[in-house]
């Protein structure tokens, strides 16, 4: 569904989730992972000035911007229960 109030969308919104989809793309790769972390927690702060800025009303796309919150932070989470899984299994 559209926003029909003729807002712009959040810049931050789109910023995070195009960085939080790079982010869960590449946390898979053994090394390339500590990148994607990186990239995964600027997406998210991003993505929360994207929350912030929609729930105040000043810019359209909150569902965006809470899809790129999720992305990224669920980014984290692969990343890191990879890295556990993967300093578990070398030792």
């Amino acid at each position: 569904m559209a926003d029909n109030n003729n807002q712009p969308t959040s810049a931050a919104a789109i910023v995070g989730l195009v960085l939080g989809i790079l982010a869960i793309v590449t946390s898979w790769i053994p090394i390339v992972n500590n990148l994607s972390f990186i990239l995964g927690a600027i997406g998210l702060i991003f993505s929360i000035v994207g929350v912030i800025g929609t729930a105040r009303g000043k810019k359209g796309g909150k569902g965006l911007a809470i899809a790129a919150l999720i992305v990224n932070v669920l980014s984290l989470v692969i990343v890191l229960g990879l890295q556990s899984a993967w300093s578990a299994a070398l030792s």
